[in-house]
């Protein structure tokens, strides 16, 4: 009788712990949008997007973000992109935290599953904050460089990818210094993915860090 009621007290707290873990999911995703809307950030063709931003953003397509996955691969790496994609798409962080943390693993595990490469890359981009109150590439280069992220050399693609791991600290503006190591750091890491050859990252380097103004 007492190895009855032992496996029935097992079956109902397994029950109730499924349930609470089935309310968490569900009261974690109420109000937020689809994780499939993503697919905005990685557009056929270029435009621009306001979902989980308070402004309108200009938004790349892939194909002309693809020649700056280079300096972003050489820059992040690849371990950790699902994450960084779910961490920069979930501005509804707020005190609390276990709300956020939900919806990120959600979105990092769809987002892994349901988008290639490239589109996650690209995400990455269009989303990613790049000091100065400028969120997506396409601001921050525009801001920096005074053009277009994709006319940007690999000297100015190193430096702004570069801002993803600390845009405050290695702002060019404020902390040069820091920016212009960090930036040689992303061109060594392309020279020796094999991005650049020998002559090319010579000459990156020997770029002024920002524009003269």
């Amino acid at each position: 009788m007492s190895r009855v009621l032992r496996l029935a007290g097992m079956t109902i707290g397994g029950s109730t712990l499924a349930i609470l873990i089935a309310a968490v999911l569900f009261c974690s995703s109420v109000g937020l949008p689809e994780a499939r809307e993503l697919r905005a950030f990685a557009p056929e063709s270029a435009g621009e997007a306001s979902w989980c931003k308070k402004e309108a953003q200009p938004i790349l397509p892939v194909n002309q973000l693809r020649p700056l996955f280079a300096a972003y691969d050489a820059s992040e790496g690849m371990g950790h992109i699902n994450t960084q994609v779910a961490r920069n798409a979930n501005c509804f962080y707020n005190n609390d935290h276990l709300h956020w943390l939900v919806h990120e693993t959600r979105l990092a595990s769809y987002v892994k599953f349901h988008y290639s490469l490239d589109e996650r890359r690209a995400m990455i981009l269009n989303l990613g904050y790049f000091g100065g109150h400028q969120s997506g590439i396409e601001s921050g280069s525009q801001t920096l460089f005074h053009k277009s992220a994709s006319q940007l050399s690999h000297a100015q693609a190193a430096l702004l990818l570069g801002l993803l791991r600390q845009p405050g600290t290695l702002s060019p503006i404020k902390h040069p210094d820091r920016a212009l190591a960090r930036r040689n750091f992303v061109l060594d890491r392309m020279h020796m993915a094999g991005a650049l050859d020998d002559a090319g990252v010579i000459a990156a380097k020997a770029e002024p860090l920002l524009p003269s103004r």
